[in-house]
């Protein structure tokens, strides 16, 4: 709509990627005593969904909320030498209206055969003032809300109202659940071999969350987070966690 330039869209994207795993020099493969893992591995693992800080239309965060904080589901290292990466994702925004939606799936090329691994998120955001997201054509991404008025004008002659205030809902899910056959091909940092049979942190991870963000202006926001997450762990059964996060930028 020319007279509303991206206040209402469709936008649907998709991906692959091919990766050839390394050994010495993949993430965390050295260890005490030793020069690094003898041959390519994979390994994947994941925390609760807050992490990254910074806006989310810039491509490098400038930290990490999650420092300390254990990984919930892991796959373990075992040995592999390729992977798989494949996604969908759509962007519906119509005015306030904004709902985001994305799955991924991978299938990593093992000793003993694929392994299958899959997640993805739905999301829904309303803007209580009314206002939109701008969207990025050349890299096809929702950027900052814009208000229509700010608690704080950056200007002299700014108008000044309440600020832009969003509420949003999310669900997400990463299954990372390994084959029985995996047993006897992980990773064994004591004798640096994969001869062992440790699943690690396999399952499945879900989260659910509510969030509210009030935008003073451009440039500054505050949020806040209830992130519930429930883990369904294949060694330890079911078990649940709580996270309120805030954040003032």
């Amino acid at each position: 709509d020319e007279s509303a330039p991206d206040r209402y869209l469709w936008h649907i994207g998709g991906a692959y990627n091919f990766s050839v795993l390394g050994a010495n020099d993949a993430f965390g493969s050295g260890t005490s005593g030793n020069a690094g893992s003898p041959q390519p591995f994979y390994q994947a693992r994941a925390t609760p969904e807050f992490g990254p800080l910074g806006y989310s239309e810039l491509g490098n965060p400038f930290g990490s909320a999650v420092n300390g904080t254990p990984s919930f589901v892991d796959t373990g290292r075992y040995a592999a030498d390729t992977f798989h990466l494949a996604g969908l994702e759509t962007v519906y925004q119509s005015g306030p209206l904004g709902i985001t939606a994305e799955y991924m799936a991978t299938t990593v090329e093992s000793v003993v055969g694929p392994v299958f691994y899959h997640g993805g998120y739905a999301q829904v955001a309303y803007r209580l003032t009314g206002e939109h997201r701008v969207y990025d054509k050349k890299t096809g991404t929702l950027g900052r809300l814009v208000p229509f008025t700010d608690f704080i004008p950056l200007k002299r002659d700014g108008i000044a109202g309440w600020g832009a205030w969003e509420v949003a809902a999310r669900w997400s899910i990463i299954d990372l659940r390994n084959p029985q056959k995996l047993d006897g091909h992980y990773y064994n940092a004591a004798t640096n071999t994969f001869t062992g049979t440790s699943k690690a942190g396999n399952g499945i991870l879900q989260d659910t969350t509510l969030g509210v963000t009030w935008f003073l202006n451009t440039h500054t926001k505050i949020q806040a987070n209830w992130i519930h997450a429930m883990l369904d762990n294949s060694a330890r059964g079911w078990s649940q966690a709580d996270l309120f996060v805030s954040r003032v930028q």
